[in-house]
């Protein structure tokens, strides 16, 4: 079928001049036509009444019907191309009504994923454990519960010595999560949309029960292992560990190229003069031009002048916020960075800032996941007192920075 536009063709825009254009063509023809041809030598003369009837009819007739069945034509062309526009709009608004529907069950499916998020939380949040006189709430319930019974040697489901409603509690909440996870995955919200939604449950899941994995290393690691409660182990250990499987292998699924991230946080952060980015196991490494002249080098249409050049590595705390700022932003912003190194050339001499991410929180006493969500933590223990305050800062530089003459 041919492609119908929704504009109106040109047979139908001048429908009624092409019909009386072909009606007076016809009636032309049908009255002067006998007349012209008996004026050929190969007509005979037209004497009788029967004579000039037939001829006239002979010539009208033919006109006539061609005129009819052109005009019939016209009336059929109007009508199809009519239905056919009718026909291209209702696929229009069926195409629309099913975007609103495909909007409408994303959004459904959207607040379905956020509030089962929520009621895990809130379920998380309700938990309490009593031991002693002190009472434990939300993942520190289920953490020293953990600690009280994972090496307890009676049936943790049915002893009375033994607090089941813990245990129960949290062998419901884990069966939560691989149905939510595949619930996310199934959905049509986009990756990027499925990556944040993922890292978000990841990081409520990983607050509540990684630290379960890690005490099973620690009886691991003593030699405890054969003493591990059968039924915590079945009903809690091994779904954590599935479960943080689960995880890993989604996240991995949706998580954008991490030299990617990298460079749009570069590009993001508005820093100049960058001469090299580059990112092996997780450890960055940012060059910057020695000079002007290797900047021209590798720039052969400079967008700044020597003088901004200049400008950009003496202008006050310039180089301290490159030197220690940037690094520690980067860090804090890309979990998955384990270090940042800085090689920055200033006032004839080169600074190489070498970052570990654990040293830096060792160091500092500072949480960089905590940092990232809470802006005094950033402006009062990190920038208050290691970029403005000159003896911490004095330190730090001297703790993870080497200068040398370049």
């Amino acid at each position: 079928m041919p492609k119908i536009s929704q504009e109106k063709t040109f047979i139908e825009k001048n429908i009624m001049v092409i019909s009386a254009v072909t009606l007076g063509a016809g009636v032309f023809f049908m009255f002067f036509m006998p007349f012209i041809m008996s004026r050929y030598h190969f007509y005979p003369t037209l004497q009788a009444p029967n004579e000039v009837g037939d001829a006239f009819g002979g010539v009208a007739n033919p006109v006539v019907t061609l005129i009819g069945v052109f005009l019939t034509f016209l009336v059929f062309y109007m009508q199809y191309m009519a239905s056919e526009r009718q026909n291209k709009e209702s696929e229009r608004q069926n195409e629309e009504l099913e975007k609103q529907k495909e909007q409408q069950n994303r959004a459904a499916e959207v607040r379905f994923i956020k509030d089962s998020i929520s009621n895990i939380k809130s379920d998380i949040m309700v938990m309490r454990y009593t031991q002693g006189r002190v009472t434990y709430s939300h993942s520190e319930a289920i953490w020293q519960f953990m600690i009280d019974n994972v090496l307890h040697t009676q049936n943790v489901e049915t002893t009375i010595d033994l607090p089941p409603q813990q245990y129960f509690q949290i062998s419901y909440l884990l069966t939560l999560f691989e149905p939510l996870i595949n619930e996310i995955q199934e959905s049509k919200i986009d990756d990027k949309e499925k990556l944040q939604v993922f890292q978000n449950l990841a990081g409520l899941f990983e607050a509540s029960f990684a630290f379960i994995l890690r005490l099973e290393e620690k009886i691991i690691r003593e030699g405890k292992e054969k003493q591990i409660n059968g039924y915590i182990r079945r009903k809690i250990i091994v779904p954590v560990k599935k479960i943080k499987m689960l995880f890993q292998g989604a996240v991995n699924n949706y998580k954008e190229n991490e030299k990617d991230i990298l460079m749009n946080a570069m590009a993001n952060a508005k820093i100049k003069f960058i001469k090299h980015i580059g990112l092996v196991d997780q450890r960055a490494n940012i060059r910057f031009f020695k000079n002007y002249p290797d900047y021209i080098k590798s720039s052969p249409t400079p967008m700044l002048t020597e003088q901004e050049y200049n400008d950009y590595f003496n202008k006050g705390d310039q180089i301290t916020k490159l030197i220690i700022q940037e690094p520690v932003r980067l860090l804090m912003r890309m979990d998955f960075l384990k270090q940042v190194m800085f090689d920055i050339p200033f006032k004839e001499k080169v600074c190489v800032l070498t970052l570990p991410r654990e040293e830096f929180e060792e160091y500092t006493q500072i949480d960089l996941a905590e940092m990232k969500i809470d802006k005094d933590i950033w402006r009062d223990k990190f920038v208050g007192k290691f970029v403005y305050d000159n003896k911490s800062q004095a330190k730090f530089l001297e703790k993870f920075a080497k200068i040398s003459e370049n």
